[in-house]
């Protein structure tokens, strides 16, 4: 369900053309310089990729079983459905509060008895990221529990995420995931 997407922001967000209410999406065209894609009318630059490209590899640790091409590409498909589930959350008047994800944080800070197991917990993760994935999951756990009080499938309503933000959003070549709606348009 969202839990389970927001966890990995794995909500698929790039596509172009109409998304079926007569709305016309982003061209490659109207990427601006210094942007890698455009999500609805929110522009995602490289600074942006290159700090979540950060994250990934502190959470992950760069092994060489992956190469820097992988990393990005792993880097661009998580920042791109963020900003998918985001702008889905904004469409919805779904909101999380700083200091929702404050609380958060503090509750997973409590899980542990002392503050060096805290931090070997975030490895080399930082808060900044920990409260960032909270704040992700916070969302879609509210998007579900709004689909579920209004009779909606969950799962129905992830497919629908899907397929409108693949239709508004589009990504520059050398920078195209497998979700991007213009994925066709890859080598």
């Amino acid at each position: 369900m969202f839990a389970a997407l927001a966890a990995t922001a794995t909500i698929a967000a790039c596509g172009e053309g109409d998304d079926g209410n007569g709305d016309s999406g982003p061209t490659v065209g109207d990427i601006p310089a210094g942007a890698v894609a455009i999500v609805g009318d929110e522009v995602v630059t490289k600074r942006e990729l290159d700090r979540r490209l950060m994250a990934v590899r502190r959470s992950q640790g760069q092994t060489g079983s992956q190469s820097a091409d992988n990393l990005r590409l792993q880097a661009m498909a998580a920042l791109l459905q963020q900003v998918a589930l985001e702008r889905e959350a904004e469409d919805l008047d779904v909101r999380v509060t700083d200091r929702e994800v404050g609380r958060l944080v503090a509750r997973a800070r409590r899980q542990f008895d002392r503050p060096r197991d805290f931090r070997q917990f975030l490895g080399r993760q930082t808060e900044r990221d920990l409260a960032r994935q909270l704040r992700i999951q916070a969302l879609a756990e509210k998007l579900e529990d709004r689909a579920r009080s209004d009779g909606a499938d969950p799962e129905e309503l992830i497919v629908d995420i899907e397929r409108r933000w693949r239709e508004r959003t589009v990504c520059r070549a050398g920078y195209v995931v497998p979700a991007c709606g213009n994925e066709r348009a890859r080598g």
